[in-house]
């Protein structure tokens, strides 16, 4: 009698197995085709830059306009630094003596990343506001840096396996490669990660690394088209805006920053202020200016807006309304005691004589913010309350009797928070 011997199933297991990872493979490969690789334009550069082609396999120097993607590479040598961006997202300064890859998507990545490795040296970066939901990720040999909404600096240090990634302004989450553990890192702070272990806790950035990590503040920048909404936007922000035909911010850029920027609640229709300092200079301070016209504030009583601070960034204990007219200051107000709900502010005007502004400044002083030297206000609703009874001209006196009379400044009214 004959058996028959059982037969092997290792090449049926073997062919099922393949024909599964077939399977799985063919809707990555054709889901994959319809993610669009990050790509990078070359803004501008000085010194010597050189870039490296991964579709030419070779470095070249560096040309305006030339547009880096994944698996391209970048390097500078002493005095070398080249800006790179994606337009309306973010901007970087690659600075001298670094040398930096764009790199590419991981396996199964599903949206558009943009995602950027630091083998040595020094970067700075920015993002812009329409950045907000896109995804910005800067490695290092040691670190991932995930920025949303920030300006930073990350410097990596090869010879001793360590990296610091310190924030400016908005935030960054920090991981540690090897160590898999993460911390936040948040406005006018740093941390560092050497070798395999976790990030240092977040600590405040010194005046050393201020004074380094301020050029940052460089590479925010609007369009002219931009500027155009802004002054549109700002005519929706409450009756002052009537007349202010011109606004903006001023600071001195090795002691502190200012921004500002109309932002419009698509929910609500709203349009309110936002306005960001940095006074961590000591004997700093920055602000913003609007310039009127045709804005007599004898005609009006009382001036009203509502403040809230800004949890996430921080907020001033007090900041400073100043009226000017011909260049000097004629009011001033001190609004104080907001939280980070909106709080209604009003105070009495009581100009007895015509008085034309010239402009109304936000002033944010270092030695008056408190201790968030660095912070965001957001403002809303800033009218103007019109005379009950319009002032009335004073009658004009003969020719005879006319003489040259100066005018006194206008006194604060009793139990408003005043100061020169």
């Amino acid at each position: 009698m004959q058996i028959e011997q059982p037969r092997t199933r290792w090449g049926t297991l073997i062919g099922i197995s393949l024909a599964l990872l077939a399977l799985a493979i063919v809707p990555f490969v054709l889901f994959q085709s319809k993610v669009p690789l990050p790509t990078y334009e070359v803004q501008n550069f000085v010194g010597k830059v050189e870039v490296y082609s991964s579709q030419d396999a070779a470095w070249r120097s560096a040309n305006r306009g030339d547009t880096l993607r994944a698996g391209d590479k970048i390097r500078t040598s002493d005095g070398g630094e080249i800006d790179i961006r994606v337009p309306d997202l973010f901007r970087l300064r690659v600075k001298e003596n670094t040398e930096a890859e764009v790199s590419r998507p991981k396996l199964l990545e599903r949206s558009l990343r943009y995602r950027l490795h630091i083998l040595r040296g020094n970067l700075l970066g920015s993002t812009q506001k329409q950045f907000e939901g896109q995804q910005l990720d800067v490695s290092t040999p040691v670190l991932v840096a995930a920025v949303r909404g920030t300006s930073f600096q990350i410097e990596v240090r090869p010879e001793v396996e360590e990296s610091a990634v310190r924030v400016l302004q908005g935030s960054a989450t920090v991981q540690s490669i090897r160590a898999r553990k993460s911390v936040v890192v948040r406005a006018l702070e740093m941390t560092k990660v050497k070798g395999g272990e976790a990030p240092i806790a977040p600590v405040r950035v010194s005046w050393k690394e201020w004074n380094n990590l301020k050029e940052a503040y460089e590479l925010i920048q609007k369009s002219v088209a931009q500027e155009a909404r802004q002054l549109d936007l700002s005519k929706h922000a409450g009756s002052l805006f009537q007349y202010v035909f011109d606004h903006g911010t001023f600071f001195t850029p090795n002691f502190g920053h200012a921004d500002r920027e109309f932002i419009k609640d698509e929910s609500t229709g709203k349009v309110h202020l936002e306005v960001q300092y940095d006074v961590f200079p000591a004997g700093s301070f920055v602000g913003m200016y609007m310039k009127t016209r045709d804005l007599d504030i004898a005609k009006f009583q009382a001036i009203e807006f509502q403040v809230r601070g800004d949890p996430e960034e921080g907020y001033p204990d007090s900041f400073k309304i100043e009226f000017k007219s011909g260049g000097g200051i004629v009011r001033a107000f001190v609004p104080r005691d907001y939280k980070e709900k909106w709080t209604t502010f009003k105070f009495p005007l009581r100009f007895t004589r015509s008085t034309l502004l010239s402009e109304i400044t936000f002033v944010f002083a270092n030695e008056k913010v408190g201790s968030n030297k660095k912070g965001s206000l957001h403002i809303q609703d800033v009218n103007l309350e019109p005379l009950a009874v319009p002032l009335q001209p004073a009658p004009a006196k003969p020719a005879a009797q006319a003489q040259t009379v100066s005018s006194p400044k206008a006194t604060p009214a009793a139990g408003t928070n005043q100061e020169s």
